[in-house]
């Protein structure tokens, strides 16, 4: 008999893996010991008679949420096991493993849970080693329940018995607790007085204030969520009035998948993904008659999609079961600000908007809202819109071929992350909000020094957006210059191209065009840029092709008037003057006038161009949030593509021999369409579908076989499908699968033009 020492690396740890293998050995009754460490799980076993076939069971039988990236075995001196033993985690050494995310309950908590002969029946704290919180809880590595925020609860005996019992489920749970070591919850009013602690008494009254129309902010597992009854509307207006949130759709909770089907088509991709363990929020599509009584016009006003998620931790099945109908489950913030999660802060902040708050005496450590995903209504594309809760931090790619260096990356400002390379592994941060905010700037910071900590990381380079005044720009140069580093800048939309193509493992391609659509990005001449082409190259990127500059007015002020986009696209054709006048009092409108005279930026936004086209249509002229114009466009557009699924009418656009496309060509169409009263959803239409009729020409003239996409833009369900009908039987079509398009995906990119530009 032999003996060896097994390394195992990827999701490892806050798994069961410990348990799994401790089993497995005695099983196979082999002699030995297995420990977390900071390099991810070690064990020595003795008593083996085949290696492979042993370690072909470790693969093939490790936990479901285990995520093994390496195994490694190598044969060493007997070391004399009487028995096989979990030893402590050693803490020293450098940590290179992949964070665990935190998991929706699981089906077998979920049947103990509502189980009256069971002793944790009704406790909203149920986990076992499949499932529960993890990276938003965890202080230090490894992941050890002492170095979480479970170290405070001492388990009662049953718990500890449990803990100690390879036969059990619950067997090395670093989260397991019961109503006898339990964590607490507290009920609050608005006025911060303390009304009840017994939980059970809280599920129910907090059930009879939401059916009765009150707001009510509930601590979950990444922060607070402010909950309303769906059906009210009288609740929904004061949540909104409240929340300064006029028009921004709301995400909904639904007790179960069976209600959920009242309202909205469920296929099989959405079904699949709220029972993995992230479950996340996804966006379904409406169904004509829904019967569950919400009140869709005030939850998501003028869309077709509503953000609806399962109850993922098991306080809010509790809460579920009692109430048996949809609430909004929102973010606890004010709008514009990060998330909630101090118990101090959603006293002090949400009993502003609330009128009970749910607290409980387990510590978040690291925020997190929920993330949010949709499939694509024909060929179901998956597009992460949002990630955070379950899909952060730690980034599952095949990183055998990254360099081995420290190199943190700031991102971008909206959709703001982070990123880093550490011991050949990437880390990509929960979505952390748009750092224009001096709350989310101290959101970004905290979060960020929380991750350096976690893996005692220090940079050896830094990588900011090329923006001079992106506040994670600013504190990149900060960083840069404390530490006395470089400081490398990579272009947005660059980024954005670099982030896809390493998704798709295309970086040792040829002439593959990359698509990058978005709302702004600091151009490398000094303009706006958001309607780019680059061809990829040799491992470089070559700019070979735009939308035709408009003008660029107001700074952000244009991203919010979306009629400023429809003056700006209109500057030179005469006729939409009628369109416009009614749009601005004289004064404005003969100011902006002026304005275009004295001279201003030029951008290449398709971002700017959906929003022009949605005043220019009358669709909206303000946005009360980010993309709203282009939401409620494409929801017109996909309105009348239902109805006419034969339509096939597009703008022709035409492009130069250097890749210009002639924006004034579109928009003209576009204006003319209007001019003669034609329907507005026969126009949206045919913009989008002229968008996607622009890449394929431009693929014909200029011969690429392989075509990538990013940027914000690629978030447009209708937008996202055409382009799969149009181009994949001819073309290989590749879009992101593990980041959102939007600049959520730029501190990725930023890592991988530093490791491009440095092979």
């Amino acid at each position: 008999m032999k003996c060896y020492h097994i390394h195992i690396t990827g999701r490892v740890q806050g798994v069961g893996f410990r348990p799994f293998i401790y089993r497995l050995a005695l099983q196979h009754k082999v002699t030995g010991w297995v420990s977390n460490t900071l390099d991810g799980v070690h064990l020595e076993v003795c008593g083996i008679k085949d290696i492979n076939k042993f370690s072909k069971l470790i693969l093939d039988k490790c936990p479901p949420q285990a995520r093994i990236e390496e195994l490694k075995s190598a044969e060493m001196v007997a070391g004399g096991f009487d028995q096989f033993t979990i030893r402590e985690s050693r803490k020293k050494g450098q940590a290179n493993m992949q964070l665990t995310p935190d998991f929706a309950v699981c089906e077998d908590c979920l049947r103990e849970l509502r189980q009256p002969e069971n002793r944790r029946f009704g406790y909203p704290f149920i986990t076992c080693t499949n499932c529960g919180p993890r990276f938003s809880i965890t202080r230090r590595l490894p992941y050890d329940r002492e170095l979480t925020t479970m170290s405070p609860f001492q388990q009662c005996e049953l718990c500890s018995a449990e803990f100690n019992d390879p036969d059990n489920r619950r067997f090395f749970s670093q989260t397991n607790s019961c109503e006898d070591c339990s964590v607490q919850l507290k009920l609050f009013d608005k006025g911060k007085k303390s009304i009840s602690s017994d939980q059970q008494d809280i599920i129910e009254q907090v059930a009879k204030a939401l059916l009765s129309g009150k707001i009510v902010a509930i601590k979950g597992i990444g922060g607070y969520l402010l909950c309303a009854d769906a059906t009210s509307e009288k609740a929904i207006q004061t949540l909104r009035k409240r929340k300064k949130r006029p028009l921004k759709p709301f995400a909904l909770m639904y007790p179960d998948q069976q209600m959920a089907k009242q309202d909205v088509i469920l296929t099989d991709k959405i079904i699949e993904q709220w029972k993995s363990p992230e479950c996340p929020i996804v966006l379904c599509r409406l169904k004509k008659d829904f019967s569950s009584g919400i009140q869709h016009d005030l939850i998501a006003p003028g869309l077709l999609r509503m953000g609806i998620m399962l109850p993922y931790a098991p306080l809010f099945v509790l809460l579920m079961d009692k109430i048996n109908n949809p609430i909004i489950a929102t973010s606890g913030n004010v709008s514009g600000s990060p998330i909630i999660f101090k118990d101090e802060d959603a006293l002090d902040i949400l009993s502003e908007i609330a009128d009970f708050i749910v607290v409980n005496n387990r510590e978040i450590v690291v925020p997190q809202d929920d993330s949010v995903v949709q499939f694509t209504e024909n060929s179901e594309q998956k597009i992460i819109l949002r990630r955070s809760r379950g899909l952060a931090p730690s980034l599952e790619l095949n990183t055998k071929d990254s360099p081995d260096h420290k190199i943190l990356a700031m991102g971008a400002m909206l959709k703001s992350t982070f990123g880093l390379i550490h011991q050949k592994r990437y880390y990509i941060s929960q979505f952390l909000g748009d750092t224009g905010t001096l709350e989310s700037q101290v959101s970004y910071e905290t979060t960020l020094e929380h991750m350096l900590r976690l893996l005692d990381f220090s940079p050896s380079a830094i990588i900011i957006d090329e923006h001079p005044e992106y506040p994670s720009s600013i504190y990149g140069r900060d960083i840069a210059d404390k530490w006395n580093i470089p400081l490398i800048k990579v272009q947005h939309h660059e980024a954005h191209s670099y982030a896809v193509l390493a998704e798709n493992e295309l970086l040792k391609a040829e002439n593959v065009l990359s698509v990058i659509w978005d709302g702004t990005g600091f151009g490398r001449d000094g303009q706006v840029w958001g309607g780019e082409f680059f061809e990829y190259c040799d491992h470089k990127h070559n700019r070979v092709g735009q939308w035709e500059y408009f003008p660029h007015i107001l700074g952000d002020k244009m991203s919010l008037e979306p009629r400023l986009s429809a003056f700006c696209l209109t500057k030179d054709i005469v006729e939409a003057e009628s369109l416009l006048v009614g749009k601005f009092d004289s004064i404005a409108y003969n100011n902006y006038r002026i304005l275009l005279n004295k001279g201003y930026l030029n951008t290449s936004s398709v971002g700017r161009i959906f929003d022009g086209v949605a005043s220019i249509l009358s669709i909206t002229d303000h946005n009360t949030f980010e993309g709203e114009a282009a939401m409620y466009l494409e929801a017109v557009a996909t309105e009348y593509l239902d109805g006419n699924t034969q339509f096939n009418s597009y703008y022709e656009v035409s492009i130069s021999e250097n890749g210009t496309l002639k924006t004034q060509d579109l928009i003209r169409g576009i204006v003319m369409d209007t001019l003669k009263g034609l329907e507005k959803g026969y126009i949206a239409a045919k913009f989008h579908l002229s968008l996607v009729k622009v890449i394929l020409s431009y693929l014909v003239k200029f011969n690429y076989q392989k075509v990538v996409f990013s940027g914000g833009v690629f978030q447009n369900n209708l937008l996202v499908d055409l382009v799969n009908k149009t181009l994949s039987d001819k073309y290989s079509v590749y879009f992101h699968k593990y980041l959102s398009p939007n600049d959520e995906c730029i501190p990725f990119g930023q890592l991988i033009a530093w490791q491009v530009l440095n092979e």
